[in-house]
């Protein structure tokens, strides 16, 4: 609900802080979404756990090298990205 209202959960929250009364509806539905989890997690708990453990998993942990190289990479097309982004928005 609250994805089609355009709202995030926080803002969500501060629109209805805000006096937005169309975020009432996102509110009464997140808290109706947890709701629902917490009475369906005992019957829902085998599902959630065969998925298996399999710990702390990360992308150089799972390529045996180191993070740097991991994090150079992300922090890169951040920036290609959002150049981009930016190219376009300008020529627009």
């Amino acid at each position: 609900m609250v994805a089609i209202q355009g709202y995030c959960p926080g803002t969500t929250v501060a629109a209805l802080g805000e006096g937005r009364r169309d975020a009432l509806a996102g509110v009464v539905g997140m808290l109706m979404g947890a709701g629902a989890f917490v009475a369906l997690y005992p019957k829902l708990k085998p599902l959630i756990a065969a998925g298996g453990d399999y710990g702390k998993l990360t992308l150089p942990a799972a390529t045996a090298t180191a993070a740097w190289p991991w994090v150079a990479a992300v922090a890169g097309s951040v920036v290609v990205v959002g150049s981009a982004l930016e190219i376009a928005r300008t020529k627009g």
